[in-house]
């Protein structure tokens, strides 16, 4: 009786075993890479969606007072755990309109509306998330030019209706202020 007990616990630790390693190889690092990749995917494609829905003149629709604004700094801030200050948010050629809570796959996103004085609207989009440090490249999506890169645990993306050079050194702006090094 005690050997047909072992025996079964032993087949079943056998058993157990076996699928954790199945999980584990059909979850190859390649693969997981590939789920992180779709994710980030899809937020930059819904942010660059709603995005698109503004202009010019919708931006300059928006008024929000001034103690507004620095509140909803404030509680992005406190959510994401950073210092989204107006001083060290606000960037030469563009103005901040709104800075308003998204959410993505249950995942907190601040984003820093701007209008452009040369250009349509600018995005800053911040998501804390784990995984490593990354540089970005400038990218084209629906017609809006962005650049992506994640440091310290949180993703950055910078977005808008704005040439590829402005974005770019934009985006070297905005991280260098965020960098933590």
């Amino acid at each position: 009786m005690l050997r047909a007990v072992v025996a079964a616990a032993a087949s079943l630790l056998l058993v157990l075993c076996g699928g954790a390693i199945g999980y584990f190889v059909a979850k190859s690092p390649a693969g997981l890479f590939e789920e992180a990749d779709e994710m980030e995917e899809a937020w930059v494609g819904a942010v660059a969606g709603q995005l698109s829905l503004y202009n010019a003149a919708s931006l300059a629709a928006i008024g929000v007072p001034s103690a507004e604004l620095d509140a909803q700094l404030a509680k992005l801030g406190d959510i994401l755990g950073l210092d989204l200050s107006k001083s060290r948010v606000t960037f030469a050629g563009l103005t901040l309109k709104r800075a308003e809570l998204l959410h993505f796959e249950d995942r907190a996103i601040a984003e820093l509306l701007y209008a452009s004085e040369n250009h349509g609207p600018v995005a800053l989009c911040i998501m804390a998330a784990p995984g490593g440090d990354g540089e970005g490249e400038v990218e084209s999506r629906d017609g809006l030019n962005l650049m992506y890169w994640a440091e310290s645990g949180r993703r950055f993306l910078l977005i808008g209706d704005a040439p590829a050079e402005r974005i770019e050194s934009l985006a070297k702006t905005v991280a260098s202020v965020f960098e933590t090094r």
